[in-house]
């Protein structure tokens, strides 16, 4: 079965549509041959009416009403036949009085034989007849010409005049022509088909106007195999059900139409690419019109560069979004709260000097950007007469209480300004050389000033620091100073191994710690180390160049600390204030701690005063444990390394290097030597006693101290803590080591790669 629609057919169109069908209907092959007779082969529908061809030919209306019920139905096969058999019946009886005519001129024709009428007389009736039976012809063709007419009227949509005349003519042929009540029963029946026509068809068809000029239309379409729209007057459509091409998605604009054969130009979305011109087919498809239109497809804005996003990319239809799951999204859309590092192509020194206990002060730091919310800088302290046990303070708040050496930091569990470093001295041994410690991270505030606090524990002579900055922090981590708490422990004998989730005041999505840690042992003299990180496995000796000299893996945790006593001439019997250093974390926030390696039975207290932290999209980065390397020196001599290059674990474009530094001399070989890591080595060659300050010009990029001589010595070595040593364009770093050596024994340097700068 076929079936036709979106096609609306007006007046008597239906009629010729039909009548289309039933005339094409045998060119149609049948899908199958046992097919009733009686079941519909093609269907048009137009709203609620039905029209069914038969198998047959036959072609039946049916009218529908809103529940689909069939209401009245017209076969107008049998109309049909009904009107051929009235014509038939009134050319029958036209022909019948044709004949009695004849019959009767004939009879006419022998009386005047018989009576031997004159041959003009003959020739007159002669004429007569042949009048007769011109008038006959006439009368029986004018019949059948407005009988024509009359269903040529309907055939061409006129259907109300048509059907009018057609009554009048055959109302007009009964009272004036049918001699017989034969003729008179046949045209009144063929009245009353008519009837029946005009009420159905009045009925269930919306009749128009003037529909004669669209026969030519209508058999255009036909021609074509196609079949007339009455609604749309222009247009053939296909002879079977034909739905509009469907909306066209994700363009600016829709088609003016989506009919069959109706052409479209679109332009895609922002989001979406292709577009072009298109044609509704015959199947409801749009055909591309050129080789290169398509549908609109959206464009997947995360496969390039990942759609700017820093975090993660989710391509959505016409856009995309970013998002941060180890992070914030900041309010740019695309990039995710972290600090950054940053270093400074000149670095300058920030100097300060006091000779009274807690003098306090502010000062600016110009040499950053204003987005700094810390500075990268390497201390340095010296006391004028070689030995002043005191402490210092930096960062963003110097009003807390001055007493900050023994355990107060611990007892006070307070917010002690963000930075404190110890100088050594006193019952302490002096550091008589003065100290440099390499790396501190020290918050500054928005204005770009750091506020101090300098000598607190003055007792002899001017206390001298240098910052020597040497890049900053900028973005999101460094915690606002109500925010900052104190992580502490306290606990007595020897190796104690801790673990930490993330602090509540930290958010759960840092990836590393920035803190300021101080320890403290109560009886002032044992030695021990100390590590904070991703681990606290580790069981080896940390002491006695163990870390040089171990075959085995060169990780030894994340950051770890020295606190001197026992034989080490330089004991920190006031307790150590080692200033700020980054420590990793677990890919889950928590971190380890390992307290009291190599400690005796004493009680051992620390404070790590949480200043900031770094997310998982911080550029600075930590290597998996396993990829940890050690870069180690054996030197007897000061030296200058003008190329080291970091292991192959760090990435090319590193900026810099995170290492863990550890240096050792042969016991009873008391050197104090200086160490500088960074971009440059061309410096003094004597960054001891004061000339750091005076001299004031930059020394490569940090200073590390291994203390000796007249200022004590590290008899079991020294753990400096977790260092940052920018790297040049090159990738390589530069290095002036062992300066000040006196004494020709080896000296050994030991550096852990744990982490890199991109």
């Amino acid at each position: 079965m076929m079936v036709v629609a979106g096609v609306s057919l007006k007046g008597l169109r239906l009629v010729a549509v039909a009548a289309f069908l039933c005339v094409c209907l045998p060119f149609f092959a049948r899908s199958q041959e046992n097919e009733s007779d009686s079941a519909p082969e093609i269907v048009v529908v137009n709203g609620s009416v039905f029209i069914d061809v038969m198998m047959n030919q036959s072609v039946v209306v049916r009218k529908l009403n809103e529940h689909g019920e069939v209401v009245d139905t017209l076969n107008i096969g049998e109309r049909m036949q009904q009107l051929d058999n009235a014509l038939s019946e009134i050319s029958s009886a036209f022909s019948q009085q044709l004949e009695n005519s004849q019959q009767q001129l004939l009879g006419q024709l022998e009386e005047i034989n018989s009576t031997y009428v004159s041959e003009s007389t003959l020739v007159d009736h002669l004429d007569a007849v042949n009048s007769n039976i011109d008038a006959a012809e006439s009368a029986a063709a004018l019949e059948t010409s407005n009988a024509v007419s009359s269903l040529k009227l309907i055939v061409d949509g006129d259907i109300d005049d048509g059907i009018s005349s057609l009554k009048n003519e055959l109302e007009n042929d009964i009272n004036t022509k049918a001699e017989s009540e034969d003729v008179s029963a046949a045209l009144s029946s063929l009245v009353s088909n008519v009837d029946v026509v005009e009420s159905i068809l009045t009925e269930t068809i919306d009749v128009g106007s003037d529909q004669g000029d669209q026969i030519d239309k209508i058999l255009e379409c036909m021609d074509t195999g196609l079949v007339f729209d009455a609604d749309h007057p222009d247009e053939c459509v296909p002879a079977y059900r034909h739905d509009d091409c469907p909306a066209f998605q994700n363009v600016k604009e829709a088609c003016a139409s989506r009919r069959f054969d109706a052409e479209c130009t679109i332009e895609c979305q922002d989001g979406f690419t292709i577009g072009g011109s298109f044609k509704c087919s015959a199947d409801s498809m749009w055909e591309p019109m050129g080789t290169t239109d398509d549908l609109c497809e959206d464009i997947d804005e995360c496969a390039d560069n990942n759609g700017g996003c820093e975090g993660t990319c989710t391509n959505t239809p016409g856009s995309f979004t970013c998002s941060c799951p180890e992070s914030t999204l900041l309010s740019d859309g695309k990039s995710c709260a972290k600090l950054v590092m940053k270093f400074l192509d000149s670095p300058s020194n920030l100097r300060f000097s006091a000779s009274s206990h807690c003098a306090k002060g502010v000062v600016s730091v110009p040499m950053v950007p204003d987005s700094a919310v810390a500075v990268v800088a390497a201390y340095t302290t010296y006391n004028t007469c070689g030995n002043d046990h005191v402490v210092h303070s930096f960062g963003r708040r110097n009003a807390h209480d001055c007493y900050t050496w023994d355990n107060r930091p611990y007892e006070l569990n307070t917010y002690l300004n963000d930075v404190l470093i110890t100088q050594n001295g006193d019952s302490g041994v002096a550091q008589a050389y003065g100290h440099s410690g390499g790396t501190q991270i020290i918050p500054i505030t928005p204005d770009k000033k750091m506020q101090y606090a300098l000598s607190m524990g003055h007792s002899r002579c001017s206390n001298q620091v240098v910052l020597q900055v040497y890049g900053y922090l900028e973005g999101q981590g460094i915690l606002t100073t109500s925010q900052i708490r104190n992580i502490r422990v306290a606990v007595g004998g020897g190796f104690k191994p801790y673990s930490f989730d993330t602090p509540s005041f930290v958010s759960n999505k840092a990836r590393a710690l920035i803190m300021t840690v101080s320890s403290f042992v109560s009886d002032r003299t044992d030695h021990f180390m100390y590590t904070i990180g991703r681990t606290n496995t580790n069981s080896r000796g940390t002491w006695e160049n163990e870390p040089y000299n171990d075959g085995g893996s060169p990780y030894y945790g994340d950051m770890k600390l020295s606190h001197e006593g026992d034989a080490s001439e330089a004991r920190d019997y006031y307790g150590a204030s080692q200033g700020s250093f980054i420590s990793p974390s677990n890919s889950d926030g928590s971190f380890k701690f390992i307290a009291n390696e190599g400690g005796n039975g004493n009680t051992h207290y620390y404070t790590m005063q949480i200043i900031g932290y770094l997310s998982a999209y911080s550029n600075i980065k930590f290597l998996d444990t396993t990829d940890v390397m050690r870069m180690r020196w054996r030197l007897t001599t000061p030296t200058r390394v003008t190329n080291a290059s970091p292991p192959d674990t760090v990435p090319d474009g590193a900026k810099a290097i995170q290492a863990l530094v550890y240096t050792y001399q042969d016991r009873g070989h008391k050197d104090h030597v200086v160490h500088s890591f960074g971009r440059s080595s061309s410096h003094i060659t004597n960054p001891w006693s004061g000339q750091v300050y005076e001299q004031n010009k930059y020394i490569n990029d940090i200073l590390i101290t291994h203390q000796g001589d007249s200022a004590g010595d590290y008899y079991y070595g020294h753990w400096h803590g977790m260092q940052t040593i920018p790297l040049k364009d090159d990738g390589t770093f530069e290095a002036y080591m062992c300066m000040g050596k006196s004494t020709s024994l080896p000296h050994y340097i030991t550096l852990m790669v744990i982490g890199y700068v991109m």
